[in-house]
């Protein structure tokens, strides 16, 4: 995903969900997820404590595990 311009920095945090609502709308894909009821539980708490909505704390964990990924293949094909 692509930063914010510095400009956006100095924009009130309502404003910065605005411009992070918009490109989300403008540029993700819906789809239709199932979790355990627990686990639903827990991310609505941490999206609770952080502010932050619960689908993109899902954005987050993805992209993380993505990051791990694709940092496992790199030392692997070193290895190989």
């Amino acid at each position: 995903m692509g930063g914010l311009s510095p400009i956006c920095h100095k924009l009130p945090s309502h404003l910065l969900m605005d411009i992070d609502i918009y490109r989300y709308n403008v540029h993700m894909q819906t789809i239709s997820l199932y979790i355990e009821p627990s686990q639903l539980k827990r991310l609505k708490a941490w999206s609770k404590e952080t502010g932050a909505p619960v689908s993109e704390l899902i954005r987050r964990g993805i992209e993380a595990a993505l990051k791990r990924r694709r940092e496992r293949t790199k030392q692997q094909q070193l290895i190989n």
